[in-house]
């Protein structure tokens, strides 16, 4: 249960010296920290609860009174370099006069978005394969800015890979975020292959990104596995399925984890018992169980994750409706 800034205050910082608050903050910041990692890892799922976004959240809240705390009481906060770094972005946002975002993967094709900016007006282009779409709006722009002033992006890592969580993950989704400005400043930019920052799904809310539009029902299959082992394997999670009761959530890996007696994941490879899966096995068999269920008798809601980055697709709970 996470409590007010003020209650924070009475319980944690009420009292306590120059030296104690700094060590407080500090503490702070590294959970912050420790929670991003965690959101970033490829793996994420939100277990607990409350959930990491609002954890981090609420500790922000809760840096900021430690921070003004600390004021109160005539000491000095020195800000961080990655502080500095925040600031000044936000404090550049008014001169923001184009913003360029493109997602999507070799199998489906990228949609690009452009917004203009240009005094009070503001243009919004979006673009996928060769159809444009064109949306003028007079009256949004400072709202639109408050909301990308309020993701922070200037805390953001400028490169986001799986690599960095130890995985080697080919194809798959890029995304690249430029941001422009009219007063001279160095383009920002920002980039990342099947990772991104904690909080890009606010990214995607804010343009209005549609998850929809970027599903292809001839996104083609890539297996190392036999067409044999792939057919038998998908027989097995069938079956597996309709031994569970309805409203069961539950991902691919965890429905191929109780298939097979063992299961462990060694260098880029799963293992179950003697059969190894590749990353691309790993893909496509999520997105050909996801896409056959019916056709086998078992009705699934693979849409209630909808609209949030939590990792790997295969990672990600599906419901088990009907069957």
């Amino acid at each position: 249960m996470m409590i007010s800034p003020e209650t924070y205050y009475e319980l944690n910082l009420k009292d306590k010296n120059e030296k104690e608050l700094l060590s407080v903050i500090r503490g702070l910041k590294n959970k912050i920290g420790h929670l991003k990692n965690i959101m970033e890892h490829p793996d994420y799922q939100p277990l607990t609860k409350p959930d990491e976004a609002t954890q981090i959240w609420c500790m922000k809240l809760y840096l900021e009174r430690a921070i003004q705390a600390l004021k109160d009481m005539g000491g000095t906060y020195i800000p961080s370099k990655a502080e500095l770094k925040v600031e000044e972005f936000n404090n550049n946002i008014p001169n923001i006069k184009e913003i360029n975002f493109r997602i999507g993967g070799f199998t489906y094709g990228h949609t690009d978005y452009t917004f203009k900016f240009d005094d009070n007006k503001s243009k919004k282009i979006i673009s996928k394969m060769l159809d444009e779409v064109v949306e003028l709006s007079l009256e949004d722009k400072d709202d639109f800015l408050d909301g990308f002033a309020a993701l922070n992006i200037g805390e953001w890592r400028l490169n986001y890979d799986t690599e960095r969580f130890g995985y080697c993950v080919m194809d798959g989704t890029q995304w690249e975020l430029e941001i422009h400005y009219s007063n001279g400043n160095k383009t920002k930019s920002y980039y990342g292959s099947n990772a991104y920052p904690y909080n890009f799904n606010k990214l995607l809310e804010l343009f209005e990104y549609d998850y929809e539009d970027e599903e292809d029902d001839d996104v083609r299959l890539n297996y190392t596995i036999s067409l044999d082992d792939k057919n038998e394997l998908l027989l097995q999670m069938y079956k597996k399925a309709k031994e569970l009761p309805f409203g069961t959530e539950i991902s691919t890996s965890d429905l191929l984890s109780m298939i097979f007696k063992n299961s462990s994941y060694i260098d880029g490879k799963y293992i179950y018992d003697d059969l190894v899966l590749e990353m691309k096995d790993m893909f496509s068999i999520d997105l050909e169980f996801k896409t056959t269920a019916a056709d086998n008798g078992i009705e699934i809601d693979d849409t209630i994750h909808t609209g949030e980055v939590l990792g790997m697709p295969f990672h990600i709970g599906f419901l088990i409706k009907s069957y």
